[in-house]
């Protein structure tokens, strides 16, 4: 189903993810079933201004969205984050089937036994992720997401800062989760709602893993690998600034391609990836093998791939061979329009795009 784009009615927003390397920038709204995207563009950020979500120079972050925001024109007024951080903690709470306000209530007895930590510390979301029947009785899947304030206070800073309104704070898991939901988004992953895929975002410095077992979210890890690992790893090995060993690893034409034999510039790079890639798969089979071992009956059918460091030719390939199961770059299976100008590839703004879906 094709996706029609909507005059106007309500007000856009301005939704952001504020990433390592680059900040991504999406203002529009979602009305219905269908996207009206103003701008969707990237700009890079600061040296140094995010680690592990942690807003570290609120300042400097501010300044160069302010800057777009002159610069593009941009009259959105209400602010929408998505971020990630391993500092969030989730957890799935199983409940009787309930009205809202009654979840609600028993979440608060049910927290302090699953989430070890001074809740006065965190901000608590909550999401009914599943309703199913179990031995006659209806029961309530519920994904729980705490957030320390600390972050929060950070990103409404900015916010106050940028002279913005905040309308609400997404994880990159529940943005990506929102758009599979959505009839004919992704119109050439055909029907999954019998299966078990793995989306992974590879970021520059991290990469999430989300799980979806028949349309319902199941897992989702933020795990330590990214491109800077390579762009490190290449850096070292040819003595070059972090900026020379970005431009170096580009060169590399694909990860399927065999290693010379000599000892050329080409095939250390090829080498240098492969192991990094490498180490990303250990790591991804290791989050596999737990998923798998959790229930009896667990699978996973297929992986799709988006992020920065997915664009590593052959990589969908690489990892089609290493797991034994299909492989595809999410980017081949969007079906969506977007507005006036779109700086960028349009699987650069997946994760703000699904956070300006509000439910």
């Amino acid at each position: 189903m094709k996706r029609q784009i909507l005059s106007l009615i309500s007000n856009p927003v301005v939704s952001l993810d504020i990433g390592s390397h680059s900040i991504k920038l999406v203002e529009g709204k979602y009305k219905g079933n269908s996207f009206n995207i103003r701008r969707a563009l990237t700009l890079p950020t600061p040296t140094e201004a995010i680690r592990d979500g942690r807003l570290l120079n609120i300042q400097g972050i501010k300044e160069a969205i302010s800057a777009v925001i002159k610069e593009e024109d941009i009259k959105a007024r209400d602010l929408v984050f998505t971020i990630e951080s391993t500092a969030v903690i989730t957890r799935e709470i199983l409940l009787p089937a309930s009205k809202p306000q009654e979840i609600a209530s028993m979440l608060e007895f049910e927290l302090e036994q699953y989430l070890p930590v001074a809740l006065e510390q965190y901000s608590i979301q909550k999401k009914r992720i599943e309703e199913f029947e179990e031995n006659g009785v209806r029961k309530s899947n519920i994904l729980v997401a705490a957030l320390p304030k600390e972050i929060v206070n950070e990103y409404l800073s900015l916010c106050q800062q940028l002279s913005m309104t905040p309308m609400a704070m997404d994880l990159n898991a529940n943005s990506i989760y929102k758009l599979l939901q959505l009839k004919g988004f992704f119109n050439d992953m055909g029907d999954f709602s019998n299966k078990t895929i793995a989306i992974i975002d590879i970021g520059h410095s991290f990469s999430n893993i989300v799980i979806v077992k028949y349309g319902v979210l199941k897992l989702n890890r933020l795990m330590p690998f990214g491109g800077k690992e390579i762009e490190f790893n290449i850096a070292n090995s040819f003595n070059l600034t972090l900026e020379e060993a970005e431009d170096k690893k580009k060169s590399i034409r694909s990860l399927r391609d065999n290693l010379p034999e000599d000892n050329s510039t080409a095939g250390m790079l090829i080498n240098i990836l492969k192991e990094n890639v490498d180490n990303w798969i250990r790591d991804i089979d290791r989050l596999f093998k737990y998923y798998l071992s959790r229930e009896s009956g667990n699978k996973i059918d297929a992986i799709y791939l988006y992020g920065g460091s997915s664009r590593i030719s052959g990589l969908a390939a690489y990892l089609r061979q290493e797991f034994q199961m299909p492989a595809y770059l999410l980017k081949d299976k969007i079906d969506v329009k977007y507005l006036n100008s779109l700086k960028g590839d349009i699987e650069d703004f997946l994760n703000p795009l699904g956070a300006i879906i509000r439910r």
